[in-house]
């Protein structure tokens, strides 16, 4: 749930932009993420230049509910209004309910500003091992704190189960104000980490990309270029849906 002092916190913090090379520098995406590799894929793949936002203190719940309240986080440090009904539990009430209804107690008096138009989007993204009942699910941050992907891939051996399913939820903050989430799923397993080829900068690859193998495939996500791994990735499907609904706005 998100709290009124967790956007005091951070409602003064600078939020860091991202330009990927020949993108529109009229077209702005804001992202509530402190996560620059997902900002760089999110930005290859719209196309578009994307601003991040800082993220709030964690939120729980499901990845539809998390990522909701990211944006509505975001709209918050903005002051960009939404509309309530396209919220779960509606203003007051459910997991984004103290948010949502500070946002409908002040956007009847608010003079719009040109950023109102702008898209608002937030990802929460879950690793669901078969071996353990889909978890760890959202959770599977804390997970490779505390054991790393290595660990993680051992268990699932050792319970004779490698299977696994990627699972992203995006929320984005439509130009009308309205909220629509959008998810992607990828099926594979779990093998040993495999050496990152990641090609953003250098950079080693996120999160458990060393260790999932999407199926009919013979490279991790790690092994893959962007481009290769938003055609296979969960997040990469969400954000082909997110694509396939702006284009239906034009």
């Amino acid at each position: 749930m998100l709290m009124d002092a967790q956007v005091n916190e951070v409602s003064d913090r600078d939020a860091g932009s991202l330009a990927e090379p020949g993108s529109d520098e009229g077209t702005l995406v804001f992202f509530v993420s402190g996560n620059t590799h997902k900002a760089a894929e999110l930005s290859a793949a719209l196309r578009m230049r994307v601003e991040l936002l800082p993220p709030p203190v964690e939120v729980q719940g499901t990845l539809a509910d998390i990522a909701t309240a990211k944006v509505l986080y975001g709209a918050a440090l903005l002051g960009l209004h939404v509309k309530n009904d396209n919220v779960a539990g509606g203003a007051g009430t459910g997991p984004h309910g103290k948010a949502s209804a500070m946002l409908a107690s002040s956007s009847g008096n608010m003079t719009l500003s040109p950023a109102e138009e702008r898209i608002i989007v937030a990802d929460d993204t879950a690793l669901c091992l078969d071996a353990l009942g889909g978890m760890p699910g959202p959770y599977i941050r804390h997970f490779l704190a505390a054991m790393g992907n290595d660990g993680l891939q051992r268990v699932a051996a050792v319970l004779g189960d490698t299977g696994a399913e990627g699972v992203t939820c995006i929320a984005a903050r439509m130009p009308d104000g309205a909220i629509e989430v959008f998810e992607g799923r990828a099926r594979g397993s779990l093998v040993p980490p495999r050496p990152a080829q990641d090609r953003r900068e250098g950079k080693s690859a996120m999160g458990w990309d060393p260790i999932f193998l999407p199926d009919g495939q013979e490279r991790t996500f790690s092994e893959m270029s962007v481009g290769e791994k938003n055609q296979l990735s969960p997040r990469g499907k969400a954000v082909a849906k997110l694509i396939a609904w702006l284009d239906a706005l034009i």
